[in-house]
């Protein structure tokens, strides 16, 4: 669904100007409403920091999460918040007129306390590239940025048209996305890494699971045959390890070699760059195809 996005006027009584106001609705479905663009913006999880930079507003932050690390300058900006969660007195001394986060990945009680400080917050939750350009569109919106974010959020759905018009015609393959081995976890088709996978051809075989991150049986994948088994790369950590699934040479992704690791920073984040994931993927999942002809 396409956000509501624009831009408000609030007449004063007495004044005979008006006062410009800038609304936004964010995936949380609450409407986001400043006086005046947002100066000093808090990025609470790195995919927010790419969008805010996307967006424009590159300049307006103040503070990010300890994980946010694109683009570079983001590295040197003060932090905090990291996987134990927010410091508030940090956040305090950074004097926010805008909180970014993500909002899965924040415990209610802490977006809560954010509220109840007065600062107005966005609640980011992108299922796909067209929600990622909704929301580059919004914090433009709301940082004053509006015309620069909508130029990057419409070349973002230009390039997704391009890509799904280069996969007409192919064969679906199989797809097993492996979160982690011990529990085996996976993700089902409302998750962002998902509909990559759908973007290039790929059928991700426990879409229909109930939950997010559903935890799932051997057994299941083997059933379900995957012609290839996906997993994200992260670069400080040893190889993701698939000789779990080598001991199965009946499986597709065994006898094709159908085992892809892609850097997680582009896999997992739902942002622009992650076309370069989506690059990737489809050119695994073309070599797949062709070894499945074999």
């Amino acid at each position: 669904m396409k956000k509501k996005i624009g831009i408000v006027f609030v007449l004063l009584s007495g004044l005979i100007s008006p006062v410009m106001a800038l609304t936004a609705i964010d995936d949380a479905g609450q409407e986001v409403t400043l006086s005046a663009p947002a100066k000093r913006i808090v990025s609470l999880a790195p995919h927010l920091t790419e969008l805010a930079f996307a967006a424009g507003a590159g300049n307006r932050v103040v503070a990010v999460s300890t994980a946010s690390n694109w683009p570079p300058i983001a590295r040197t900006l003060p932090k905090v918040s990291d996987d134990r969660g927010v410091d508030f007195e940090l956040l305090m001394k950074r004097k926010p007129d805008l909180v970014l986060l993500w909002k899965s990945g924040t415990p209610v009680q802490t977006i809560a306390r954010i509220q109840a400080l007065g600062i107005p917050v966005w609640q980011s939750e992108p299922g796909n590239f067209e929600q990622v350009a909704a929301n580059i569109e919004g914090i433009g919106v709301l940082a004053g940025s509006p015309a620069k974010a909508k130029r990057v959020a419409d070349v973002l759905r230009a390039q997704v048209r391009q890509l799904k018009a280069q996969q007409v015609g192919k064969a679906p393959v199989r797809v097993f996305y492996q979160v982690w081995s011990q529990p085996l976890m996976t993700l089902n088709r409302q998750h962002f890494i998902s509909s990559l996978i759908g973007l290039c051809g790929g059928e991700n075989i426990f879409a229909q699971a109930d939950l997010l991150v559903p935890t799932v049986t051997m057994e299941s994948v083997v059933a379900a045959n995957p012609e290839v088994i996906l997993s994200a790369q992260d670069s400080e950590q040893e190889r993701v390890d698939f000789s779990m699934w080598k001991k199965f040479p009946q499986l597709a992704v065994t006898r094709n070699n159908g085992f892809v690791t892609i850097e997680g920073n582009l896999l997992s984040r739902p942002t622009p760059r992650a076309l370069l994931a989506v690059s990737q993927l489809c050119t695994a999942l073309d070599r797949v195809r062709v070894s499945g002809k074999k």
